[in-house]
């Protein structure tokens, strides 16, 4: 991980046990590190040149239900953006079940989270949704997108399960048209796995399962879906300026690219790593952007992690 950003653990394990996942059964129940502690750990890494926090756990927006009885995810969230140094905040793995009002309203007023939200919703038919254990329906779902695009310059990531036991036809289209009129900024899809340790085998339920050939179908149509989806998306940002953290020479990332899943933005022009730089977009890919550099933003360069700031 290049020492400009670095990706800041809110908990371990799981307690949803969707009926799909053998996480709660690997790693435990979801265990959330004290509030002292996170902020801690993000002064350290404030102090050692980061400036992009990535906020991750099995279920970030459940943070701190179990020490503190209470969603304690916005009141970190106040807490981190107040730190020296950090000037982005970035959530992923937010479950739409746990997703409070506070929380968008901290997204949307505090300026130093970016306006990106990682929300996996795995399918948007309700029988399936229930299948699932996903504690959340799809009306919760649509409302609560309506609400985040609500905040300015808002982008939402989702991903998406594919062939999950029950899903015939009728659900399948039913995804297809949801996904064309949601038109997240991005998105990741996954093949339902059989695993015989998560709750759908435990339960001794019988059911049909896809063949591998009719889940690769719709897995091709839902990334081609995708793909059409992020070159619109990106067509309509040429000519725009946008602001980036620089990554490496010539490529960096604006607010709605997380690090490692999303696309990035190529320049021309010199801009360090650890910069934040104002890039004319001059030509849309399908998930990446290509631009000119117009100027630096800031010229504080991250320090090597093993080194204290002077």
């Amino acid at each position: 991980t290049p020492s400009h950003y670095a990706y800041l653990r809110l908990a371990e394990g799981c307690s949803n046990r969707c009926s799909y996942c053998t996480i709660p059964y690997i790693r435990g129940p979801y265990r959330s590190k004290r509030m002292e502690d996170v902020v801690t750990e993000a002064k350290h890494l404030g102090n050692t040149g980061v400036r992009e926090l990535v906020l991750i756990a099995q279920d970030t927006t459940n943070y701190g239900v179990d020490i503190y009885g209470e969603y304690k995810l916005p009141e970190i969230l106040q807490r981190l953006s107040v730190i020296d140094g950090i000037d982005w905040i970035r959530l992923l793995y937010a479950h739409p079940a746990h997703f409070t009002d506070s929380l968008i309203d901290v997204i949307g007023r505090n300026e130093k989270i970016v306006k990106y939200v990682d929300l996996p919703i795995q399918h948007i038919s309700n029988s399936i949704l229930n299948s699932m254990r996903r504690k959340v329906t799809r009306e919760r779902i649509e409302e609560l997108i309506g609400r985040l695009r609500g905040i300015p310059g808002m982008h939402i990531r989702s991903e998406v399960m594919v062939g999950y036991p029950g899903e015939g036809e009728k659900e399948f289209e039913e995804l297809i048209d949801f996904l064309l009129a949601a038109r997240f900024d991005s998105l990741g899809f996954f093949k339902f796995s059989p695993e015989k340790e998560a709750p759908i085998y435990r339960s001794g339920i019988s059911f049909d399962l896809l063949s591998t050939g009719e889940i690769e179908e719709r897995y091709d149509i839902l990334v081609e879906l995708a793909r059409q989806l992020s070159y619109e998306r990106n067509l309509s940002l040429v000519g725009k300026t946008l602001r980036i953290i620089v990554d490496r020479p010539g490529e960096g990332r604006t607010q709605g690219h997380s690090p490692d899943i999303d696309g990035v933005v190529f320049f021309e022009g010199d801009a360090r790593t650890g910069e934040f730089a104002n890039i004319r977009i001059t030509e849309a890919e399908d998930f990446d952007l290509c631009g000119v550099l117009t100027n630096r933003s800031s010229m504080r360069v991250p320090v090597p992690r093993n080194q204290s700031s002077s």
